[in-house]
C-alpha cells in the first residue's frame, strides 16, 4: 500500500489504520515496504533512518517489509514496551508506537549480507 524508496524518512500515521479492509477473508499483500534500490555506499544502503510511527497495520501477509536484495541476514529488533518502540539497528529503522492487527507476520526486516573478502 505504501513504499518507501529512500532513507531519511519520517511516516506518521496520524492514529490512521492501514489496512486491506475486512472484505478479504486472508490476510494478504504488504502494508508498508521499503525498497533499496541495491545502490550501496561504502557498503551502505540508502533505505536507513526511517521512522514509522502513530498507527495500525491490519490485514497483510506481512505488515512492515523490507528485504535487501537477496540477503537472508534478520535483524533484530530492540523493543521498548513502555513506549511501544522497536528499534531496528541495522538500517537504524524504528516503529514508534504502531499497533499490528490480524498480520501473518508484523515486520520482515532483512539487512545487506556481509561483503566478501
Amino acid at each position: 500500500m505504501i513504499v518507501i524508496y529512500t532513507g531519511d524518512v519520517v511516516l506518521d500515521l496520524q492514529g490512521h489504520t492501514l489496512g486491506r479492509g475486512r472484505i478479504f477473508k486472508n490476510p494478504g499483500g504488504l502494508g508498508i515496504k521499503i525498497v533499496d534500490p541495491d545502490q550501496l555506499v561504502k557498503g551502505v544502503g540508502l533505505a536507513q533512518n526511517i521512522v514509522i510511527k502513530n498507527g495500525e497495520l491490519q490485514d497483510f501477509e506481512t505488515g512492515i517489509y523490507f528485504g535487501f536484495g537477496r540477503s537472508r541476514l534478520l535483524d533484530t529488533p530492540s523493543y521498548d514496551p513502555a513506549t511501544n518502540t522497536y528499534h531496528f539497528p541495522a538500517n537504524n529503522i524504528t516503529l514508534e508506537n504502531i499497533i499490528f492487527k490480524n498480520n501473518k507476520k508484523n515486520f520482515d526486516i532483512r539487512v545487506p549480507d556481509e561483503p566478501k573478502k
